[in-house]
């Protein structure tokens, strides 16, 4: 498995916390920060858009 599909595999996990953040982006700016130096490929992008999914 990517590691893409590993990581929201583990988000899927916490679904609920997920959507309480959900709702709190669509009411208010939500930032995510993260250390890699990859600005492509990073946790950060992985749990936007999995966000932006629920």
């Amino acid at each position: 498995a990517t590691f893409r599909e590993q990581y929201l595999a583990e988000l899927a996990q916490h679904e609920q916390e997920g959507k309480r953040l959900a709702d709190i982006a669509k009411k208010q700016p939500l930032t995510l920060l993260y250390s890699a130096k990859n600005t492509t490929q990073n946790h950060a992008l992985v749990l936007a858009d999995w966000l932006r999914s629920l």
